[in-house]
């Protein structure tokens, strides 16, 4: 079993569809960091994902504080 060790966010969508075996970028997500995809969506791509993506705000500078509370373990790495 491959398990996730980095959670990667990129602009464009090229990191974000590689996985080889087919599944979403997200399929794993919980089983790997204990970062639910429903909680990410809602606290951080639906409230600060386009600042981050027009240059408004700094990636880490939003999604640290997020992660800090939906995945405390992981937001202590970022």
């Amino acid at each position: 079993m491959t398990v996730i060790k980095t959670l990667m966010l990129d602009v464009d969508g090229v990191v974000i569809r590689g996985r080889g075996d087919g599944g979403s970028w997200h399929s794993s997500l919980f089983a790997d960091l204990g970062v639910r995809y429903d909680d990410l969506q809602k606290k951080f791509f639906a409230v600060h994902w386009q600042d981050v993506t027009t240059g408004r705000a700094e990636l880490r500078e939003r999604l640290a504080p997020v992660l800090a509370t939906i995945s405390p373990g992981v937001a202590s790495k970022i």
